[in-house]
Parts: structure tokens; C-alpha cells; sequence
């Protein structure tokens, strides 16, 4: 009778320590490049956001000295400023050297903001005004959403407020410091304000 030479094979599997070391070589292909993905697309959000503040911020700047240009040029003569002692930091900013304000670029208009970390703005969604930064406002047709971004506005008088001997309140130079600060939330947290300053110098009447 013939018998049959049957030869044993290795059938052996992977063990449990050789499948661990597989699935940890497979994290490490897989979610070293999704880490480094994640963290460029936060940091990549952080600078948009932080340009974006910076704009904000000159934007209220400017809008604060153009209130002010206008604001001098609204008086019609020198004998009427220095009989009424017309003040360009007071109305309508008197709020921005209290507690602080926010400025609207679209029609000047000024808000009292006494909030720490700046008040609200809205980006306009739709028109002609697309993509643009207002303060909050209803019923003027417009398309509203809130954003991450809110900013306040200061102005420090730097002026002794003493007028000349000669009483004459056109040769009266004034001066002020005027600070706009935007802050903004990114993942729930605030972040650092972006702070632009400038020295504006006019005469109590021009």
C-alpha cells in the first residue's frame, strides 16, 4: 500500500504585535500629511483674518479723520467758531473720548462702544455693497450677516484746552491721539487686537 507524504506548510498569520506595528507604520503615512494639511489651513485662516483686522482697523482710522475734516469744514465762518467755541473732537464724536465708539465708513455715523473688546460689525451679503464692513443696522433693505470681527474706536485729547491770551480761537492748534483697535474670535477664543494710532493736529477753527 502506498502511502502518502503529506508535507506540513507554514500557515502561520500575523501576531498581535506585528499587527499593532502595521497599523502604527499606517497612522503615521496617513495622518502625518492630514496634521501638516490641518495646520497650514489654520495658520493660512489666522493671516486672513489678521489682514482682514488690519484693514478694519484702518478703515475706522480714516473714517474717524475724514468725520473730522468734514466736522471743520461745517463751520461757515471764524466769527461764528470762536463765539461758540466749536470743538472738532466734540460732536459727533464726544463718545469716542468717553468710553470709545464705532464708525461707520458708508455715512460717518458714530456709536458708543464702552464694550473691552470693541463692538460689532456686519459684512453686507448682497448689492452693491457686497463685502463690506457696517455697523449693525435694520431696515435699510441691505443683506446682513454678523462676523468674527469687532472694533473700537478712542480718541485722546492731547490739547491743555486753554485757549491764546488773544481769545482768538483760530490760531488754536489742537491735537489728538485717535486709536482704532479690531479684535476678532477664531475656535472660541479671542485673539490679540491689531492696533493702528496716529496724531491728528488741526487749529480749533480753519
Amino acid at each position: 500500500m502506498n502511502g502518502f507524504n503529506f508535507q506540513q506548510r507554514d500557515s502561520r498569520g500575523f501576531t498581535l504585535i506585528e499587527t499593532f506595528v502595521a497599523i502604527t507604520i499606517l497612522m503615521i503615512a496617513v495622518l502625518g500629511p492630514m496634521s501638516i494639511i490641518a495646520k497650514f489651513y489654520s495658520d493660512s485662516n489666522f493671516a486672513k483674518n489678521q489682514i482682514a483686522s488690519s484693514f478694519l482697523a484702518q478703515d475706522g482710522l480714516e473714517t474717524v479723520e475724514n468725520i473730522i475734516n468734514n466736522n471743520t469744514g461745517d463751520r461757515f465762518t471764524d466769527e461764528d467758531c470762536v463765539s461758540n467755541n466749536t470743538d472738532w473732537l466734540d460732536i459727533p464724536l464726544a463718545s469716542c473720548k468717553v468710553g470709545g465708539c464705532n464708525v461707520d465708513s458708508f455715512d460717518n455715523k458714530v456709536v458708543a462702544c464702552s464694550e473691552e473688546k470693541g463692538c460689532p460689525l456686519q459684512l453686507v451679503a448682497g448689492g452693491d455693497y457686497k463685502g463690506f464692513y457696517v455697523l449693525p443696522r435694520g431696515g435699510g433693505g441691505e443683506e446682513l450677516t454678523d462676523t468674527i470681527f469687532k472694533r473700537k474706536i478712542t480718541i485722546q485729547d492731547l490739547s491743555n484746552d486753554v485757549p491764546p491770551d488773544s481769545g482768538d480761537l483760530s490760531t488754536y492748534r489742537r491735537e489728538a491721539k485717535v486709536t482704532s483697535q479690531v479684535w476678532w474670535t477664531e475656535k472660541g477664543k479671542d485673539m490679540q487686537p491689531v492696533t493702528v494710532s496716529s496724531l491728528i493736529i488741526q487749529f480749533q477753527c480753519q
